[in-house]
């Protein structure tokens, strides 16, 4: 076989290779809203990406990227009646279509030098993954979610190996600083101590609504390790695994710190009970593995399929404890908040197409399909996802000798989705609410378990992302 076969055979391998393939709603979509995010690019991005392909850059290398993400959704819930919770076009609760969005600024700091060696080649990172930052959403679940904000700071010091002069090694340990905030809105119906001048029917508002906020904070940790291996001059192999997040004594990440209730008591209007929180969730672990094969004189391609166990961020817990909330006969499902969040194990195919000749310009696209993560059945205004297509486009531009810069444009698309038979039971929730019995400790509603229980998960939903990025690198 000769080699020009020899590359089709392999890159239509890949082509025809069944996957099963889903997203994930964490931003950003692509790290500093420049790099494609594959395990075979030797950049210093690489630092997240592959550990190991830092050994292929020689001297100093320090950049800076910067990237703003604007994600918009659009959520319209189907007309629900309240006397059984059910979807119907008479009912009489009827809601406003209503737009919102998760915008975050995104960036990257990173350093690779080999001190003037080849053998031996050392990077760090500053950098920030696994970020939300949603505001006032119009949510149905059970606890009425208003605001969320997740921020997870990564340093992540690294080294790369050269085992053998076709073969690169990379291992790398990141501290992590997790930061939490929640902002919650419960119906005390659910309690049965609403005030005398509430209206005791589900979904009640005003004073029958407590509101809880939650901010915590700890360190946690995290490693990866990876490989490169450059059998000919062209093909190249690369992949990496990278650790969950997780604290010292256990597998998730736990964050401590206040946690508040602002209610209306009859006679002494709206008061604020002050305790403290813990919030546990599971970030997942990540192996990927790419093929960049060489297609012409100055064009490479690769194909890189992610493993990515969301599965493990399936349950958000939150604990509250502290004497204002015992004096006042809180119990311990008002204290004991547990959040379902639909995520689940996904694969995810990407092909990514460089020009790149000696010097000067460099060009790459990259293309990702993605299914949804969260099924139909589980989909509401905090976990809106369905059918979509990534594209990213970046350019290289050589200023000076040692200066280049780099700008960037991604772009996520969802296919509209109509919900019209929600995995949320209403005649469930309807039966926990009248009885006044939390959604954990009412046998009747064991299938609401995690927070499920939602007057309806019934709707139309439509999401864009868009990502600009724009970056320098300096070589010494």
């Amino acid at each position: 076989m000769n080699k020009f076969a020899a590359k089709i055979l392999i890159f239509s391998i890949f082509l025809l290779w069944p996957t099963w393939v889903m997203a994930d709603s964490f931003l950003p979509l692509y790290i500093g809203g420049v790099d494609p995010g594959i395990t075979t690019m030797p950049v210093t991005t690489g630092i997240i990406n592959n550990p190991a392909v830092i050994g292929k850059i020689e001297n100093t290398r320090f950049s800076m990227y910067f990237s703003p993400v604007f994600q918009f959704l659009d959520v319209n819930r189907a007309t629900i009646s309240s006397v059984t919770g059910l979807p119907s076009p008479g009912g009489d609760l009827v809601f406003d279509e209503v737009g919102y969005s998760n915008n975050i600024y995104d960036y990257f700091v990173g350093m690779t030098t080999d001190f003037g060696y080849d053998r031996i080649t050392l990077g760090l990172a500053i950098y920030s993954p696994f970020r939300q930052e949603f505001k006032q959403l119009p949510s149905p679940l059970r606890y009425h979610l208003s605001d969320r904000n997740f921020f997870n700071l990564f340093i992540t010091p690294v080294v790369s190996m050269k085992l053998h002069r076709k073969f690169y090694f990379g291992f790398g340990l990141s501290y992590i600083y997790s930061r939490f905030r929640l902002g919650l809105v419960r119906d005390r119906y659910l309690r049965a101590d609403l005030p005398e001048s509430a209206e005791e029917r589900f979904e009640a508002k005003g004073i029958a609504n407590e509101k809880i906020t939650v901010d915590s904070s700890d360190n946690n940790f995290g490693f990866s390790f990876g490989f490169y291996y450059l059998p000919k001059k062209w093909l190249e192999f690369g992949g990496t695994y990278r650790s969950k997040i997780r604290s010292l004594d256990s597998a998730s990440v736990e964050t401590h710190g206040k946690g508040y209730i602002t209610r209306y008591f009859d006679g002494e209007g709206y008061k604020t009970l002050e305790g403290n929180s813990k919030m546990e969730t599971t970030f997942p672990d990540i192996i990927s593995l790419g093929a960049k094969i060489k297609l012409s004189r100055n064009w490479w391609g690769d194909f890189t399929l992610s493993w990515i166990r969301w599965s493990s961020h399936q349950k958000l817990q939150v604990l509250l404890t502290g004497s204002d909330f015992t004096n006042v006969a809180l119990r311990n499902w008002d204290l004991n908040i547990s959040s379902y969040r639909g995520f689940q194990d996904v694969l995810t195919p990407q092909f990514t197409f460089m020009y790149k000749p000696h010097k000067g310009f460099n060009f790459n696209t990259a293309i990702r399909y993605l299914p949804p993560a969260t099924p139909e059945k589980w989909v509401n205004p905090a976990a809106v996802d369905n059918h979509s297509l990534t594209l990213q486009f970046t350019a290289s531009f050589e200023v000076f000798e040692f200066v280049n810069l780099k700008v960037g444009y991604g772009i996520d698309w969802m296919i509209p989705l109509n919900v019209e038979n929600s995995g949320y039971d209403p005649n469930l929730a309807r039966i926990c609410i009248e009885n006044h019995i939390d959604v954990v400790w009412c046998s009747e509603c064991q299938d609401t378990y995690q927070g499920k229980a939602v007057s309806s998960g019934n709707g139309n939903y439509k999401r864009i992302t868009h990502q600009v990025g724009i970056g320098v690198d300096f070589n010494f």
